[in-house]
């Protein structure tokens, strides 16, 4: 899979900021709200949570702890009632939830297939969903129906191939949308067809099948991708990567430390002695491997890159036109990208911010980021790794330590409780007080106490954060 930066994780988990509409782009000053492409606020931030605008015009937001759906002006048009909910799929159906149990609603919010399942997938384009009823998979059709009983342990969604991938007795086959199998299960792994091929994992080495379940590349490989519209496939052989043909044929020969999908520039990025850059369809590197962390160009032809711990963008010659100057950066959609340097907000294409904000310092722990905005009670911590981070209101580091080492100081009415923040698993040799679990609330993190605390993070005998919060 393509490798995800520490930052960019940040990001995409604390603000939810994964993209962008048509026209509309999501910001976060606290509550989510929607700018358009100039940066004119046009909905006002006041949600929970709020994600992209669908195709279907509508957005998923939440307020009271609810979900619903606005449109593009702003309007809720399904009200927040939901616990969870999704964005509406190409089927134009939403799978949500209500009493703890998964159904579909339509555009006007009307419940269309009663909650009833204990997960639930969007429809594909083959007019089925695979759903979960007493701990077994089937699938439905658009009006509720069970056409494929539920039977497998755990199933995928059907392809433009007209099958799917399903799990019996520990082992992966196929059916087809009757829900005869038509490819034994026999198979450690199993995935989608794609330009006529399905990756499948044999005594633990990747090979391809047609849809006949003819294995046409001998599995082989310690690790595979499914084919592209190029025609290729990244594999690794000898512990690197490579690209093959349908036919099987290696084309690109395995010599990276890592490799990625052909985009539609019809460019890869490639990891050479722990540095990326970019390669053509013959395998010729067209961009010096340089940069510490690198994506795939977007339809505006820039790609993201990162450099002496900054990022910055570079155009298809591998020349740097937006300079690496920010501590966190997203990819360019619709013409714009976010990004936190001097400044939090969307920049165009010549590097201008048309929206920003000044943010507060938050405190990031784990490498499954989770953000904690102290002033929010429900807020989750969720610490994996040993490093606590503190940014400041620029999103630049204030500091970096390992949890176990430091201690923190949680004041309570103006007394002073040690603190010490430990790692998941915990160590057994470090003095606790407050938690022992990889996720906790706020008010859990303060002993379940009610009122204002301060959180000191204190390193090397000074204070490098300090921030109020209040858990009512």
């Amino acid at each position: 899979m393509k490798h995800v930066n520490f930052f960019l994780l940040i990001i995409l988990v604390v603000v939810n900021l994964t993209g962008c509409s048509n026209d509309l782009f999501l910001i976060d000053i606290g509550k989510y709200g929607y700018i358009d492409k100039s940066g004119k606020i046009v909905i006002n931030p006041q949600f929970e949570e709020a994600y992209d605008f669908s195709k279907e015009g509508l957005a998923l937001v939440k307020l009271s702890d609810k979900y619903g759906y606005i449109d593009k002006s702003g309007k809720i048009v399904i009200n927040p009632q939901f616990e969870k909910a999704y964005s509406f799929g190409e089927e134009g159906l939403a799978v949500v939830m209500l009493n703890k149990k998964y159904g579909y609603i339509d555009k006007s919010g009307k419940i269309v297939i009663n909650p009833q399942f204990e997960k639930a997938y969007d429809f594909s384009k083959e007019g089925l969903a695979a759903v979960k009823i007493n701990q077994k998979w089937g699938y439905i059709d658009k009006s509720g129906k069970i056409v494929i009983n539920p039977q497998f342990e755990d199933a995928y969604s059907f392809g433009k191939e007209g099958l799917a991938a399903v799990k019996i007795n520990q082992k992966w086959g196929y059916i087809d949308k009757s829900g005869k199998i038509v490819i034994n299960p026999q198979f450690e792994d199993a995935y989608s067809f794609k330009e006529g091929l399905a990756l499948v994992k044999l005594s633990d080495k990747y090979g391809y099948i047609d849809k006949s379940g003819k294995i046409v590349i001998n599995p082989q490989f310690e690790d595979a991708y499914s084919f592209g519209e190029e025609g290729l496939a990244r594999v690794k052989l000898s512990d690197k990567y490579g690209y093959i043909d349908k036919s099987g044929k290696i084309v690109i020969n395995p010599q990276f430390e890592d490799a990625y999908s052909f985009g539609e520039e019809g460019l890869a990025i490639v990891k050479l002695s722990d540095k990326y850059g970019y390669i053509d369809k013959s395998g010729k590197i067209v961009i010096n491997p340089q940069f510490e962390d690198a994506y795939d160009f977007g339809e505006e032809g820039l790609a993201l890159v990162k450099l002496s711990d900054k990022y910055g963008y570079i155009d298809k010659s591998g020349k740097i036109v937006i300079d690496t100057q920010f501590y966190y950066a997203e990819e360019f959609k619709n013409g714009l990208a976010l990004v936190g340097g001097e400044k939090y907000g969307y920049i165009n294409k010549s590097g201008k911010y048309v929206w920003s904000y000044d943010k507060g310092a938050d405190i990031y722990l784990g490498k499954d980021i989770v953000g904690w905005h102290i002033t929010k009670k429900t807020d989750i911590f969720n610490s994996d790794d040993y490093f606590i981070m503190i940014l400041d209101n620029h999103y630049k580091f204030i500091g970096v330590t390992k949890i176990e080492l430091r201690i923190s100081v949680v004041k309570d009415a103006g007394v002073e409780q040690p603190f010490r923040i430990i790692s998941y698993p915990i160590d057994s040799r470090a003095p606790m007080w407050g938690f022992n679990k990889k996720s906790i609330t706020a008010g859990a993190f303060v002993g379940n106490r009610k009122g204002k605390f301060e959180l000191l993070i204190v390193g090397d005998n000074k204070t490098l954060a300090s921030k109020i919060f209040e858990v009512r």
